[in-house]
């Protein structure tokens, strides 16, 4: 996604935390620029929520995380 808003933040937030309660964790990946600074910023305090650089390390983070 090139750019977000706060609506956008806010869903990804109401989503992370319900997934969090779940038990489920959100690997987030291939954000542009703009995204993953404000994201970085404001999901620095949620250990449930994993910002990666590409896919490929989304998937390798899930399979080292489960082996």
């Amino acid at each position: 996604m090139p750019y977000i808003d706060a609506s956008a933040v806010t869903a990804l937030e109401i989503f992370a935390q319900r997934a969090h309660a779940l038990g489920t964790r959100v690997l987030v990946c291939e954000l542009s620029e703009q995204p993953r600074q404000l994201l970085t910023r404001l999901w620095q305090q949620h250990a449930y929520v994993t910002l990666l650089p590409t896919f490929q390390a989304a998937l390798t983070n899930v399979a080292t995380d489960t082996a």
